[in-house]
């Protein structure tokens, strides 16, 4: 039986405050994303990670099925003490029980959730262990220690992970984030914000591309 390689392609956000775009806008930017992406991964079986966390992950969720992708959700915890975390409650029987329905896989990390923030910034880091590239709704403000985003992106950044970044305002066009190749880690998340450059379906298309290409030779290399 033949095997397709697997790209994973996940969301991480700030808090819904930080927020301005609306639900239908994120989740049309995250089609645009995820359906250029996929054209590079033709021979690939798309993957779409999200913990359906209030906010982008549950339009991005939905954009990825849309686009065909297979949803894995990564909970934090048990999905009804995640559930009590929600603060828009009718929102879980609108948008999050029926995404959690849809998903191929559920991984809850803990068994409980006695510390929400704590659990909340590990799923987002576990996403982001776990994507070959990650999707950030992101502000651009932040920096790494606060258990925040800025964490998370800088735990993709060092990991050799592409980030493709939109603007939590809405104001700016998508860019991306590219990793430090060869640079020391610790680094500045600053000065990566600041050499985010645009980048167009075209060149996200090829991005996933190259992914699956450098995916494919750290595969080979291990297998040796």
């Amino acid at each position: 039986m033949k095997t397709y390689p697997t790209l994973r392609i996940g969301i991480a956000s700030q808090d819904s405050k930080h927020i301005r775009l609306a639900p239908h806008d994120l989740s049309h930017r995250c089609l645009d994303i995820l359906t250029a992406i996929s054209r590079g991964g033709r021979t690939a079986r798309c993957v779409a990670l999200s913990t359906l966390a209030e906010g982008p992950s549950r339009p991005f969720a939905e954009a990825a099925l849309l686009a065909r992708y297979r949803l894995d959700v990564i909970l934090p915890g048990p999905s009804e003490d995640y559930e009590k975390t929600f603060t828009d409650k009718a929102a879980i029987l609108q948008t999050y029980r029926p995404l959690l329905a849809r998903a191929a896989s559920v991984t809850a990390l803990a068994d409980e959730m006695s510390a929400p923030r704590a659990a909340a910034s590990a799923a987002d880091l576990e996403i982001a262990r776990l994507s070959d590239i990650l999707v950030v709704v992101w502000n651009g403000e932040g920096e790494t220690g606060d258990g925040g985003l800025a964490d998370t992106i800088s735990a993709a950044l060092t990991a050799g992970t592409p980030i493709v970044w939109i603007d939590a305002e809405g104001r700016r066009p998508r860019r991306v984030l590219m990793p430090p190749g060869g640079e020391a880690a610790p680094f500045s998340l600053a000065r990566y914000r600041s050499r985010a450059i645009h980048i167009t379906p075209r060149r996200l298309t090829t991005m996933s591309a190259q992914t699956l290409t450098a995916n494919a030779g750290t595969e080979a290399a291990a297998e040796t």
